[in-house]
């Protein structure tokens, strides 16, 4: 298992955690179905654009990117284009929770401010946790993955 990875995720979720309930209760910002839908939304895009074997191939780059052997997969401009739609997919994914969060408060409004927070909350929540996906899983994979296309280039 390459370490260095799992090691960065961990304490990239301990240290937004940490930061969170520095000021509010962690409870304050789960929220499963919204984490649900965050994980779903994108997998179900990846399967629309890729078909089963752009998920296998996603699965296949994360397996490598733990290995021990540090190799990333075969087909490696594939796996690329399949990860950076998983990138895309997870930020749109959040961006469209937010639209029909919106939608839904704007088109039944709240009787008070007080109903009207928590469901801005939990709007928010999927951009929050959409950008926390990318943030320790897309984006370090995607950048794992170009720094072998050609080991001299910087990988954007």
């Amino acid at each position: 298992m390459r370490w260095s990875a799992l090691i960065g995720g961990i304490a990239v979720v301990g240290l937004a955690s940490w930061a969170i309930t520095y000021s509010a209760p962690l409870a304050t910002f789960l929220d499963p179905p919204t984490v649900g839908i965050m994980v779903l939304l994108p997998l179900c895009f990846l399967l629309q654009a890729h078909g089963f074997e752009g998920l296998k191939i996603a699965g296949r780059a994360a397996a490598s990117w733990f290995s021990r052997s540090g190799q990333p997969p075969e087909c490696l401009a594939d796996t690329i284009c399949v990860v950076d739609s998983g990138s895309v997919a997870t930020t749109k994914g959040s961006l469209v929770c937010v639209l029909i969060g919106a939608i839904l408060m704007l088109s039944h409004p709240a009787d008070t401010l007080g109903e009207m927070g928590p469901a801005m909350a939990v709007m928010l929540l999927s951009y929050f946790y959409g950008h926390c996906i990318n943030f320790i899983f897309w984006w370090p994979l995607g950048r794992w993955l170009k720094l072998h296309v050609s080991p001299n280039l910087p990988a954007n």
